[in-house]
């Protein structure tokens, strides 16, 4: 009998799909909730792809992404946000994939926290988007880009970016 709250080993897996996505390995994977509709997205390659769970295969919904790199996904807002590192940020909206025009290109990392998004750029920079508005990342009346700097020229790279219920952790190399 388990016991709530307890570790307990799983017992095999089934895979997804019969059909290989290519060479190479998952660079991202994300589960979107569109409105009361889960979504599995997975990063492969250049491409973007949606899981059908009935079916137990991928469709390409995306594919020019810069292959070989690392993708992180957030949901806020019924979109989906997906990063890499060095492309324009993009979002799905539940049926498309939209690039993010005005989002920092290379941000490494995305989470929301506080409703706004966050986005790290570079070893010191995280972005931010406007209160409830992730498509603006200026200050309306001043233009200037909303920007923190964390700890600049201390020769540590963001490595992490995590929300709390009550804080918004940036992790570097060898602090947090």
């Amino acid at each position: 009998v388990p016991v709530a709250g307890a570790l307990r080993k799983e017992q095999g897996w089934d895979p997804y799909n019969a059909t290989s996505l290519g060479a190479g390995g998952i660079l991202g994977m994300h589960r979107h909730l569109n409105g009361t509709t889960p979504q599995l997205l997975v990063a492969h390659g250049s491409d973007i792809y949606l899981g059908d769970d009935s079916l137990g295969t991928f469709t390409s919904v995306y594919s020019s992404m810069t292959p070989g790199y690392q993708t992180y996904f957030d949901t806020w807002k019924n979109f989906a946000f997906i990063v890499n590192g060095i492309d324009q940020p993009l979002k799905w909206d539940g049926t498309s994939v939209l690039t993010m025009g005005n989002a920092p290109k290379g941000a490494k990392f995305v989470v929301h926290y506080a409703d706004r998004l966050f986005m790290p750029v570079g070893d010191d920079d995280v972005r931010f988007s406007e209160l409830l508005d992730p498509d603006t990342w200026q200050d309306p009346e001043t233009g200037i880009t909303n920007n923190i700097d964390v700890e600049t020229g201390d020769d540590q790279e963001i490595t992490g970016i995590y929300a709390t219920q009550t804080k918004l952790v940036i992790l570097k190399s060898k602090s947090y």
